[in-house]
């Protein structure tokens, strides 16, 4: 039997697997090779945070449903040549196929019926996620009417009618997003939320949140709320909803199930490997991507936590140099890469820690907060919804991390604040710094002077 040698073998294409072998290249490895699946190439362009971008815009800009997908897909199939056109003039190998571990070297690589083996010195596993679906009694007999992302963003699926009604199952970003789109599309939406709301958020943040949901031009969010049974009758689905203590049904046309994403590692045989899972079966790894099996490391959604692009992306890096340099590792550091962003009908963004993490790390903290209601551009803009938060050290100053709500533009402010945290600016550095008026970004300066007054000296 025929075996293809390499020194770094990486598992998955997409962003996490694409760094990697790069990184592998650039720190000596003489001979790299993706093993890339025929089919999903890149989660974020084919699925996930591109296309749905796409629909929503095009759902705000009041496009037909007809419209709204052709403009999808067009994009991905843009976005997709885009990425496998720069894939192509890589120092890396790509070979097509799926792979199965042999042992902790070896994979064999399926491919339209034909098996190759590799082997190699090191592998990364950067094989990503899909949509997690919740075992509910009853959800997996109501067909077409079950929806997950997928479903709405992926060009592999379509629906072809807008539905009246829709429940959405998870108040994370991507439920958040998508119950957007079906609430500009026209849908009447309502969001079921285990726990509080903007989970990664200090608690006022959720609480703002769910304040905006019950405007008058938006959708409920139910916290403490779940589905616990579906029945369809007649093509209609009648929900049994668990709102704290009280059982309601009620009538909806679709299920959105958004409950976050789970590994890809069904399909890998990890039995043949000395891998170890943890409780919730992801795979067990430290903070230099490596496994227990010192040859064996992992990168990206397949980790099964910091499901981000920018994280998969350093992820991949650092596996990437480790597998070529197992004696020299380099460390991630999730904390200096935390910035986080939904992009529903109150966006929401966040860098840095928060204050509750702080505290819960034993820092000593100050905060201050603005609403955006009360400030200059907020007021002429008619902002009803959001706040600005920065947190800081309570010696030193330095800005530890910041959370917005709100406006359209929260993505793009909360990219003021990378070179602020990069270069461990203080509240004082915000106050030297010039500020147009009236601008979003200048509640920055009123938010460093309250920090100045909190300063412990």
């Amino acid at each position: 039997m025929h075996i293809i040698k390499s020194n770094v073998l990486v598992l998955g294409s997409g962003t996490a697997g694409s760094n990697a072998a790069r990184a592998a290249v650039k720190a000596g490895a003489e001979k790299v090779i993706i093993i890339q699946p025929r089919g999903l190439i890149n989660t974020c362009v084919e699925e996930g945070c591109m296309p749905s971008k796409s629909i929503l815009a095009g759902a705000h800009q009041n496009l037909s449903l007809e419209q709204v997908l052709k403009d999808r897909d067009a994009h991905i199939t843009r976005l997709k040549k885009a990425l496998t056109d720069g894939l192509e003039s890589e120092a890396f190998e790509i070979v097509l196929g799926t792979a199965v571990f042999i042992d902790n070297h070896t994979v064999a690589v399926t491919d339209q019926k034909n098996v190759q083996h590799y082997t190699a010195d090191s592998i990364i596993i950067a094989t990503g996620s899909r949509p997690f679906v919740p075992v509910i009694e009853g959800l997996d007999s109501i067909g077409s009417s079950l929806l997950i992302s997928d479903d709405v963003v992926s060009n592999k699926a379509q629906f072809t009618a807008v539905p009246k009604k829709v429940l959405t199952i998870g108040g994370g970003p991507i439920g958040l997003e998508l119950s957007t789109f079906f609430h500009d599309m026209g849908s009447q939406v309502r969001v079921l939320q285990r726990k509080a709301a903007l989970g990664l958020f200090d608690p006022e943040f959720g609480d703002e949140r769910v304040r905006a949901s019950k405007d008058s031009t938006s959708f409920p969010i139910d916290l403490n709320a779940n589905l616990v049974k579906v029945e369809k009758h007649d093509g209609a689905v009648f929900c049994h909803i668990q709102c704290n203590e009280d059982i309601r049904v009620e009538q909806y046309d679709a299920v959105l199930v958004a409950t976050g994403r789970r590994a890809n590692t069904d399909t890998l045989n990890l039995e043949k490997t000395g891998v170890s899972l943890d409780a919730r079966g992801n795979i067990e790894h430290n903070e230099q991507m490596q496994t227990s099996v010192p040859s064996i490391y992992i990168a990206g959604d397949v980790t099964g936590h910091h499901q981000i692009l920018h994280f998969a992306a350093e992820m991949g890096k650092i596996a990437g140099y480790n597998a070529t340099n197992p004696e020299d590792p380099i460390s991630m550091d999730y904390d200096r890469h935390m910035l986080a962003v939904s992009f529903d009908q109150f966006p929401s963004a966040l860098i840095g820690l928060t204050e509750q993490e702080a505290i819960k790390r034993g820092m000593d903290v100050i905060s201050a907060s603005k609403e955006f209601k009360s400030i200059g551009l907020g007021i002429l803009k008619r902002q009803e919804y959001g706040l600005w938060k920065v947190v800081a050290d309570a010696k030193t100053g330095e800005i530890l991390g910041s959370q917005i709500l709100g406006p359209d533009s929260s993505g793009e402010l909360i990219q003021i604040l990378v070179p602020i945290l990069a270069n461990a600016n203080t509240y004082e550095d915000i106050l030297h710094m010039t500020w147009y008026h009236p601008t979003y970004a200048e509640i920055l300066k009123s938010i460093a002077r309250d920090l100045e007054k909190k300063h412990v000296t």
